[in-house]
This record gives structure tokens, C-alpha cells and sequence, in this order.
């Protein structure tokens, strides 16, 4: 019987410095039965000839050169429109994987396994690309058998911070197109929205703990470098198809909201960090503007009153937040965020 084939999903734009590590990681898998799919985004950079170079040179590759640049999720749509393979990785051109990444993950999947999520490395870097630290996250071993157990697994990879990127998964490709999820073309929460359908139509994960994806972390990416207008509406959305997930599955437990509650608390102090960012030219009236229309958000309110903070800095952040103490949480997001 022949060995499956997996199908490796790798979108390219801008990523010259870094394409060649990421291509030999692939290629350097102990397991060697795979197929490469290079989709050139309309890069503008010297990319689309290392992936072209590459692709002569071993026929497990296969470059597909985009008419106009569409975006990472879209790319990775036109990675999954061609790929041939029973299984499905992600990664994103910037990063590298493991050498045993493929037979690890392949080595968890059961008969009737969908898909199998593992750990990875956040590898930080300082702004000449040197690594100033490694950030090791890792799931626990956990299996779901039913589309409740899903649930435990949800909350777990959470805490672990670990559950929305596409790139920690090994899907299998027969449940992906019996699903008929794809990408959205969004920034920020793209994985999550093609990860929270895929958890809320699944039965049978397993989890394993190996860190076998690495993650860079460039020094010029923070919270406060990015800015998006539309972030507060996507935080909503986010915890609205995450209540929605738990009532599907009918684990919709006050241990489980709470955990809902806490991220979305979370995510609004990321909310008034990045219209902080040069990016937003917002002064700071306009900041304090921005704080209060959040606070008077009917969601925003609602989480407020059942949210029961554990810890000094949440129990802070949460007080300040529901007595709308605009002032001060304009003070705390500048001074103390970090601390959270």
C-alpha cells in the first residue's frame, strides 16, 4: 500500500530573506512523501524565481504564480483548489519546520482522526534578525471522540495559547472538502474564522504536544505597530462564533464562558493598544473617544457584568473597564499593558 501523500501549502509574498529556510525545512522532512505547493502571491520581491529554481530542481515542488496579489487566505485557497495529497499542512513562508514534523504528526492521526494539532516555537527576533528568545507552546495529549469532546479540547488549546493558527494543524484533506471551509479575506483573525467552523463540524482531533512548527517573531511586531479599524468589530465576531461554537456542541458551561469572557477582555485592551499605533493618527482625545465607544457597546457590556476576573491585573483591568473609567484604562493600556 502506498504511502499517503501530504499536501504542503506554503503562500509567498515578500519573503525573500527567509523562503530558501523555509523551502529546505520542507525539504529536509524524514518523511519524503509530500508535495510542495509554492503559491507566488504576485510577489514583488526576487521570491517567484527561488521558488521557480527550486521547482526544477526537485519534482515535489510545484509553483503556482498568482495573476494579482489576493492576499495569505486567499492564497491558501488556490493552494487547497490544487493540491492532490490526503493530507494537508499548512506553513507560511517566513517560518520553518521541524524535520520530523510530517512523521510526528502523521504518526498521531487514528482511523477516523480529521485532524491532529501540535506545538510550536515563537522565535523571537531583534530588528537584525538575530534570536533574542524562544517561546516554547505546547498542547497536552488529548483526544475527542465526539463533537462534545471537542469542547475540552477547544479550552485546552487555548490556555495553552495555541488554538487559532492554521500552520500548528495536519488536516486530513478528505474532511476539509467535507466541510467546505475556506480562508476569508480578512487580516488578524483569518485562522481563527477557518478554525472555529472546522472545530464546530468536528467529532475525533488529537492533540500532541511536540513543538514541530517555528514561528518568527520579528521585534517590529507588536500590537501597538499594527492598526485596524475594523479590529473591534472582528472581536466581536470572534467571541459571538465562539459562544456559538459551545452551544453547538452544547458545552456551553460557565467554566467554558468564562474562558470566552477572558479573551474577550483581552482583546479589547489590543483594541486600544493598536489605535495607539502611529498608524491610527488618533490623538489622544480621539484614543479616549475610541475607549468609550467600546465600553458603551451592548457585547462589550454584557461580558462586563458576568466576567469574573482571577488575578490582580484582570481584576484591575476589569473594574476600570466596567465603571467606564475612560480616563485611567486610557492610562493603563499606555503604561500597563504589558503586565497583562
Amino acid at each position: 500500500m502506498p504511502s499517503p501523500i501530504v499536501s504542503i501549502i506554503a503562500p509567498v509574498y515578500g519573503v525573500e530573506r527567509y523562503l530558501e529556510t523555509c523551502i529546505n525545512s520542507v525539504l529536509n522532512q524524514t518523511y519524503p512523501h509530500f508535495e510542495l505547493l509554492l503559491v507566488d502571491d504576485r510577489s514583488p520581491d526576487n521570491s517567484p524565481a527561488i521558488c521557480d529554481r527550486y521547482a526544477a530542481i526537485d519534482d515535489r515542488i510545484r509553483v503556482i504564480h498568482k495573476p494579482e496579489n489576493q492576499g495569505l487566505g486567499f492564497a491558501r485557497n488556490t493552494g487547497l483548489e490544487n493540491v492532490t495529497g490526503e493530507y494537508v499542512l499548512f506553513i507560511d513562508s517566513d517560518d520553518y519546520i521541524e524535520s520530523n514534523l510530517l512523521e510526528k504528526a502523521l504518526a498521531a492521526f487514528e482511523e477516523n482522526t480529521q485532524f491532529v494539532v501540535f506545538g510550536f516555537n515563537r522565535v523571537h527576533q531583534d530588528e537584525q534578525g538575530e534570536v533574542t528568545h524562544v517561546e516554547k507552546l505546547s498542547p497536552e495529549t488529548a483526544a475527542a471522540t465526539t463533537p462534545r469532546d471537542t469542547a475540552d479540547v477547544f479550552a485546552m488549546l487555548n490556555r495553552a495559547k495555541v488554538f487559532p493558527f492554521a500552520w500548528n494543524k495536519l488536516y486530513k484533506r478528505s474532511f476539509l472538502e467535507q466541510c467546505g471551509t475556506l480562508f476569508e479575506k480578512t487580516k488578524l483573525i483569518e485562522d481563527f474564522l477557518f478554525n472555529i467552523d472546522l472545530f464546530a463540524k468536528a467529532s475525533f482531533i488529537n492533540t500532541i504536544p511536540d513543538n514541530l512548527y517555528n514561528y518568527r517573531k520579528p521585534a517590529h511586531e507588536t500590537l501597538v505597530s499594527a492598526y485596524a479599524p475594523e479590529f473591534f468589530d472582528l472581536c466581536k465576531r470572534k467571541y459571538s462564533l465562539e459562544r456559538a461554537y459551545l452551544q453547538t456542541v452544547e458545552a456551553e458551561t460557565p467554566e467554558y464562558c468564562q474562558l470566552l469572557y477572558f479573551s474577550y477582555v483581552k482583546h479589547l485592551v489590543s483594541v486600544f493598544l493598536k489605535n495607539r499605533s502611529p498608524k491610527a493618527a488618533l490623538s489622544a482625545k480621539q484614543q479616549r473617544q475610541k475607549i468609550r465607544e467600546v465600553l458603551n457597546d451592548e457585547m462589550t457590556k454584557e461580558v462586563l457584568t458576568q466576567y469574573q476576573p482571577q488575578g490582580l491585573v484582570m481584576k484591575l483591568v476589569s473594574f476600570l473597564f466596567k465603571k467606564k473609567m475612560v480616563a485611567l484604562s486610557y492610562w493603563m493600556v499606555a503604561v500597563g499593558a504589558k503586565y497583562i
